[in-house]
C-alpha cells in the first residue's frame, strides 16, 4: 500500500499552503483525498502526480481553444 500523507505535507509537495489544498477539497477541484474521519484525511502521491497533470491539460487546452 503507497505511504499516504497529511494535508500539510502534501501542501508542501504542491508548492501551496495547507489553506488552499483545504479550499479546493471543500469546492471540489483538489486533487483526490482519502477521508478517514473529519479530522483524518490523507493523500497520496500518485494523486497529487495526477492532479498536477491533469492541471497542465486544461492550461494547454484554454490556450488552444
Amino acid at each position: 500500500m503507497e505511504h499516504m500523507i497529511t494535508t500539510k505535507d502534501a501542501a508542501r509537495y504542491l508548492g501551496v499552503k495547507a489553506s488552499a489544498l483545504i479550499a479546493w477539497r471543500h469546492r471540489g477541484t483538489g486533487p483526490k483525498f482519502h477521508r478517514y474521519s473529519s479530522r483524518c484525511i490523507r493523500y497520496k502521491r500518485a494523486d497529487l502526480d495526477d492532479w498536477i497533470e491533469a492541471q497542465a491539460a486544461e492550461e494547454v487546452d484554454n490556450e488552444q481553444g
